[in-house]
C-alpha cells in the first residue's frame, strides 16, 4: 500500500496502485519476481472484495473526516488569525 505520510493511505492512490497490482499478479513473471526477492506473505489476499471492503472504503472514510477536520480546522485558524 502506498504510503505518503507515516501510518496514512491515500484512497486516490490506491486506487491506482491496489488495482494495478491485482491485475498484474496472476502474470508469471510477477510472481516469479515476488518469491526471488523473498518479499513473503501471500498474494491470495490480494483481490478486489479484500480491496473494496478493507482498503478503499475505510481509507476514503478516513481521507474524508481528515481532510475535512484538518482543513476545517486551518481555515478556521486562518480566518481568526487574519482578524486580529
Amino acid at each position: 500500500m502506498p504510503n505518503f505520510a507515516p501510518g496514512s493511505e491515500h484512497s486516490i492512490a490506491n486506487t491506482y496502485f491496489i488495482p494495478f497490482a491485482i491485475t498484474i499478479k496472476a502474470h508469471p513473471a510477477v510472481q516469479e519476481a515476488w518469491l526471488l526477492k523473498g518479499s513473503g506473505g501471500d498474494l491470495g489476499g490480494l483481490n478486489w472484495g479484500n480491496f473494496i471492503v478493507n482498503n478503499l472504503v475505510l481509507v476514503a472514510i478516513g481521507n474524508i473526516i481528515g481532510g475535512a477536520v484538518f482543513v476545517g480546522l486551518a481555515s478556521r485558524f486562518i480566518c481568526l488569525y487574519k482578524r486580529v
